[in-house]
């Protein structure tokens, strides 16, 4: 997010926003900030992304070309690359990021909405999928066990004839 702070001059940051307030509340605090455009991340469980200050692997670098490409799947890709001076080429320096367009309200953060992605499946809801599936294989190994038993129950209640019959009866 720093990467997007650098690229827009006079951009303020503000506290974190709890999940349970309501997202109309952002048109306030730009307001009384006196913005007139604001940016709304929402972060996402596990994922981290962030270079560390000063860190070895980190460059100071001049010279960027910024990417933001449109994949057939309707995301956007940005992309990061330095222009490398002898050959002029560019090389991927990054960070590199993918954004997926969920909704576009009418308003900011609220109104009707112009356009919602028919592809978006939310990541609790992946989650909750995987676990229904492992909860299904549990229910199906039970199944299976109480199947096996009722089967060795059946065959044990069936009588055989003896095949040899009374030759080596011994209780006469």
């Amino acid at each position: 997010m720093q990467d997007f702070r650098n690229l827009m001059p006079h951009s303020k940051s503000d506290n974190k926003l709890d999940k349970r307030m309501s997202l109309v509340l952002i048109n306030e605090i730009a307001e009384i900030a006196n913005c007139s455009k604001c940016l709304y991340f929402e972060n996402r469980k596990h994922t981290t992304f962030s270079t560390p200050d000063h860190h070895p692997r980190s460059k100071p670098f001049i010279d960027h070309v910024f990417t933001f490409s449109l994949t057939p799947d309707g995301k956007i890709w940005f992309r990061n690359f330095q222009i490398v001076d002898e050959t002029l080429e560019l090389q991927e320096i990054g960070p590199r990021l993918v954004l997926e367009v969920i909704r576009v309200f009418d308003g900011s953060f609220e109104g009707s909405v112009l356009y919602d992605n028919p592809d978006y499946v939310s990541p609790n809801t992946i989650r909750r999928e995987i676990k229904k599936k492992h909860s299904n294989k549990y229910i199906l190994k039970k199944q299976a066990e109480m199947g096996r038993q009722a089967k060795l129950a059946e065959l044990a209640a069936v009588e055989l004839p003896d095949p040899v019959g009374e030759i080596f009866d011994t209780e006469r």
